[in-house]
């Protein structure tokens, strides 16, 4: 689990999870935060540098999957039909 704190813009917490799998480096005369895959990490870890095209239209397709499936939730709920 990683999360973004909203109230300090600088700040992300990381959880347990994520930090047996990965290993952090804290270098605070450059103020960077470096991480590398633990070599105890379970079978099938990796880090993701970038989102492949099929990774976007995966993405893509969920987004507009789940909206229809919003919509139609709040249109069954209201008792309307689309016309």
């Amino acid at each position: 689990m990683v999360s973004f704190n909203a109230v300090s813009t600088d700040t992300h917490t990381l959880g347990e999870p994520f930090l047996r799998q990965f290993v952090s480096t804290f270098d605070f005369d450059k103020n960077k935060v470096s991480f590398a895959q633990n070599v105890n990490a379970e079978s099938g870890t990796k880090v993701h540098h970038a989102f492949s095209a099929l990774d976007w239209i995966l993405l893509s397709a969920g987004i507009v999957v789940g909206l229809g499936l919003i919509i139609g939730i709040i249109m069954c709920r209201r008792g309307s039909t689309p016309k």
